[in-house]
């Protein structure tokens, strides 16, 4: 059975799907773009970024190097990363090349209405 997760922000939308051959196809949808971001197990996916949201951040960053890897997705190669705003995180996603996607910005609310959602995966 084919499963879709969709976890919203205020301008875009990340689903992943799973697809036949076991693996998961990570989309970010928005309003004027969609990017195909790559592939993955949905299990590897749903708990890199349950970590990243909502576990508590060990690291120490510094203001040049605000940002945490958090995944990559193969296919396409996209790279996931996140950091810490006020009480909420941001998402950053990066291409194969390292240019900027998409900047997602979460709430400290979305962060537990997605932990909620990703809770079901893992």
């Amino acid at each position: 059975m084919n499963k879709v997760i969709q976890l919203h922000q205020q301008n875009w939308t990340l689903e992943i799907a799973s697809r036949p051959d076991g693996w998961s196809e990570c989309a970010l949808i928005g309003e004027m773009r969609t990017y195909r971001l790559g592939a993955e197990k949905m299990r590897y996916i749903a708990e890199k970024l349950f970590r990243a949201l909502c576990e508590r951040d060990k690291e120490v960053k510094s203001e040049n190097q605000p940002y945490s890897w958090v995944l990559s997705l193969a296919e396409t190669h996209s790279s996931l990363y996140v950091a810490q705003e006020g009480d909420g995180k941001c998402l950053l996603w990066q291409d194969a090349n390292a240019e900027p996607l998409a900047k997602m910005c979460l709430s400290s609310a979305d962060c537990l209405t997605w932990c909620n959602q990703l809770m079901q995966i893992i």
